[in-house]
């Protein structure tokens, strides 16, 4: 069932919570307001990458040594948590390990 946002997110004075505020501090809105704004858009994002996987697997077998699908795997498992950095921890999955020396590595350190 959808929620009743209006019923949800009312204050005990005035207007429903976060009529006034700023859509991007999602931690100031009413869970009801922000589900209702992000179920759409999350729906067509698992569609679509439920239709990548599909066409990557009908092309053929992934090997399990393939560094990215792990990554994938990880990526997803980390979405099905409850833990409340989820972005973050996406984010590190697919970013490079931090080396002291990058700048040489990339050949821009100063000459």
């Amino acid at each position: 069932a959808a929620f009743d946002v209006g019923k949800q997110c009312r204050g005990q004075f005035g207007p429903p919570v976060g009529v006034n505020e700023d859509p991007t501090m999602s931690s100031k809105h009413c869970v009801g307001q922000v589900f209702e704004r992000e179920f759409l858009p999350l729906r067509a994002r698992i569609l679509e990458i439920a239709a990548a996987l599909d066409r990557v697997g009908r092309a053929g077998s992934i090997g399990n040594d393939e560094p990215r699908m792990a990554q994938l795997r990880a990526g997803l498992k980390v979405l099905l948590g409850s833990e409340s950095d989820r972005a973050q921890e996406v984010q590190l999955i697919f970013s490079r390990k931090y080396h002291e020396d990058w700048r040489s590595e990339f050949r821009l350190d100063k000459k």
